[in-house]
């Protein structure tokens, strides 16, 4: 009785300390692959080299070249957007980034806002969520996968300041009228709001310029006004 009392006190001391080296410092994230690699290539950047920092999902990287900008205005920025980013995940990027860059402006896309909002995949899995939230290494139990070894190349992005180009040409061909008055208009999840509200205290704190631009897409230009 004793080795088992004895036994599931160490195996728990493990997954506790496990659970603490791999917990973002900048709080729960869905995606903690894309995450890490996110922060991985950014620390790639010289320490404050970075103007501006766009925040989103894949209407930023897909829609905002940094190198652009800067042949045309000499303004130094960066795409921290990952596909389907979830809000949650965004804000750990952007705190966990101004160690070492410091902005005057994030430029936040706003479709996200309106996107899956918790850190956990399914809000109905209670007791799964329990558990991961209790020992956070059963959520990022895929962390490693982030880590390269030396030799790898950089991706596209990594290279082009977070910008990933695509070369596929689809012209718009539906109605024009998506963005009337009578459109319905979707709610902000409250989760959102929350992570939302962090992002403005986070730029309030650190003297960051907020500015929330959409970027055209017929799908999502027309959410909450924007």
């Amino acid at each position: 009785m004793k080795n088992i009392v004895l036994f599931w006190t160490f195996f728990i001391i493990l997954l506790a300390a496990a659970s603490m080296a791999v917990k973002p410092s900048g709080g729960e994230v869905y995606d903690i692959i894309n995450t890490d690699r996110k922060l991985a290539n950014i620390g790639t950047e010289k320490d404050d080299t970075i103007d501006v920092m766009f925040a989103g999902d894949s209407l930023i990287f897909r829609g905002l070249s940094p190198l652009q900008i800067w042949g045309t205005s000499g303004i130094t920025s960066y795409c921290l957007s990952e596909g389907a980013m979830r809000l949650c995940d965004q804000c750990a990027l952007l705190k966990g980034t101004y160690s070492r860059q410091h902005p005057g402006i994030i430029v936040l896309e706003p479709n996200m806002m309106f996107s899956a909002s918790s850190p956990y995949k399914d809000d109905y899995a209670i007791p799964t969520n329990f558990i991961e939230k209790l020992f956070p290494i059963f959520h990022y139990h895929t962390f490693y996968k982030a880590f390269k070894f030396s030799g790898d190349e950089k991706n596209e992005g990594a290279l082009l300041k977070g910008f990933e180009p695509s070369y596929d040409v689809d012209p718009y061909t539906k109605d024009a009228d998506y963005m009337s008055e009578e459109a319905e208009k979707p709610e902000i999840p409250v989760l959102n709001k929350k992570y939302l509200s962090d992002i403005v205290d986070f730029c309030k704190e650190k003297d960051i310029e907020l500015m929330v631009m959409a970027m055209p897409s017929p799908k999502n230009y027309d959410r909450g006004g924007a």
